[in-house]
């Protein structure tokens, strides 16, 4: 399959200017219209958004950069379908696109290499000599990147004005009073982790970044069990404009994707040993012949275990809460 659309640039159906999508429209993805159900397409949600993250840590891309990419490939996919465009080759280029945007410039050579040893579970030194040993796929590969980078610039509308949770978080956490700083420097912390899971999912595609910060931060004060206090007389969030309906959704939304990641972890581990035993044959690395695990279909099978400590301000006692999320696979094999 190539990489964008038959190998085509099209312009297609644009993005809305703001960015900001119904759940109708959401609903009636060009994926959805193409036969992928919703569960399915928030697999391929998924995949493609760890492999970034996994990619850009690897590469020491900043977050705010990495949160970039993943909003390209969100946007990029709400306008072309899952299944006639190569996920990996997409992805691959968000990254790209968003170092040049945010000026974290990164070699394209290095970006390939990280983004093929994520995708295939290769060591990286392994890809690189592969890549050397084997020029034609290496050219293959980049030519089908660049193509996609031009998909994606077309598809964009060329707008690359990309606002990000992050830094509402900061600037509001700074003007609580009364909180004390490592309260306020834990809480930051938790509040960027729930962004960071909020980006495999569509409520960036759905919501004002300042929304999605003010949710995380009201989220990580009940997580880590912090009072914020009030501002003149009602809720913090309020005298800034933010309804209490939206604070209610987004982190209603953002608690269901905890639970589901947690849910799809308990029901692989009950299945891992099944899996491990499974003698089915697994595709290999397209560069060398690598086979991975059996039961695998890409990127991983193990399980982060994220953990976040509730600590009670007053006399410095910590308590830990866990939670799961899946180190999810990235599939091998195109659909379509």
């Amino acid at each position: 399959m190539s990489p964008v659309d038959g190998g085509r640039v099209v312009v297609g159906l644009p993005p809305p200017p703001s960015f900001l999508f119904t759940c109708k429209q959401l609903e009636e993805s060009p994926s959805r219209r193409d036969g992928v159900d919703a569960a399915t397409e928030a697999l391929m949600r998924r995949n493609y958004s760890d492999l970034l993250q996994k990619a850009g840590e690897g590469l020491q891309i900043p977050q705010p950069t990495i949160a970039t990419a993943v909003l390209f490939c969100h946007r990029y996919f709400a306008a072309k379908s899952m299944k006639r465009n190569d996920r990996f080759v997409v992805a691959t280029a968000c990254l790209l696109l968003a170092c040049k945007v945010e000026e974290c410039q990164r070699r394209v050579q290095k970006v390939l290499e990280m983004c093929y040893s994520v995708r295939y579970k290769m060591d990286l030194n392994d890809v690189k000599s592969a890549f050397q040993d084997n020029t034609k796929v290496y050219q293959m590969l980049k030519e089908n990147v660049l193509v996609a980078e031009r998909a994606l610039l077309y598809t964009l509308g060329f707008n690359f004005r990309i606002e990000k949770p992050y830094q509402h978080i900061t600037a509001r956490a700074l003007k609580f009073k009364g909180v004390p700083q490592e309260a306020v420097r834990f809480l930051t912390q938790i509040a960027w982790n729930f962004v960071n899971d909020s980006l495999q999912t569509t409520l960036l595609l759905q919501h004002q970044p300042k929304y999605i910060a003010y949710s995380a931060i009201y989220l990580a004060a009940k997580f880590i069990d912090i009072q914020l206090p009030n501002e003149d007389g009602r809720p913090w969030y309020e005298n800034d404009a933010i309804p209490t309906h939206a604070i209610q959704d987004i982190t209603r939304k953002m608690l269901e994707y905890c639970e589901n990641c947690a849910a799809i972890a308990q029901s692989r581990k009950t299945t891992h040993g099944t899996r491990q035993s499974d003698s089915a044959t697994v595709p290999a690395s397209p560069v060398i012949g690598q086979k991975r695990d059996a039961g695998s279909v890409g990127v991983g099978q193990d399980y982060q275990r994220v953990q976040a400590t509730t600590m009670d301000w007053q006399d410095g006692r910590k308590m830990a809460r866990t939670y799961s999320t899946p180190d999810v696979d990235m599939e091998i094999e195109a659909e379509g």
